[in-house]
């Protein structure tokens, strides 16, 4: 998939998200009528953002990989280079069900420490969505003894920390 069609892509699944808000909106609207049905309709949660904002991570992991990853069987053809949608998708999945089970660390943290980790070329000779999931394992690992070294368990503290 070109990049110009990717983009297209996300912008009609964005489209449709929206178009299905307004009309969830509307169905309230019309179902308890009048004032009380448009502050239903706007109160109501977007049920469409869910699916945009995973679709956004998934983008952003591969754009994130783009300087590392360009050859192999796990590399997007469309460009030549970053991860492929599955692998992409895999190691976000292990990203999302990691921080679900993890107390100390939330979902952005692990990102946050994926992205630095790539910054700092600790991902430049891993070329799999396995190897990546294990150096994230590994770091996670090493910012929880940063964090009993340093005493804190603010994030940002333990990154200014790992930096150094």
């Amino acid at each position: 998939m070109s990049a110009i069609r990717r983009h297209s892509s996300d912008q009609m699944l964005a489209l449709g998200g929206t178009v299905f808000d307004f009309g969830v909106s509307s169905l309230a609207l019309g179902a308890l009528g009048g004032i009380p049905g448009a502050i239903a309709g706007l109160a109501m949660p977007s049920l469409a953002e869910p699916v945009i904002n995973r679709v956004r991570d998934l983008r952003a992991l591969q754009n994130l990989t783009m300087p590392k990853i360009t050859g192999g069987r796990e590399v997007n053809l469309a460009t030549g280079m970053g991860f492929n949608a599955a692998s992409a998708r895999n190691i976000d999945s292990f990203t999302r069900m990691s921080a679900a089970g993890d107390v100390l660390f939330k979902e952005g943290d692990y990102r946050r420490m994926m992205q630095l980790g790539i910054e700092n070329g600790m991902f430049d000779y891993a070329g799999s969505a396995a190897q990546y999931k294990d150096i994230i394992k590994k770091l996670r690992s090493t910012m929880t003894t940063v964090m009993e070294v340093v005493g804190s368990t603010d994030f940002r503290d333990l990154m200014n920390e790992f930096k150094r």
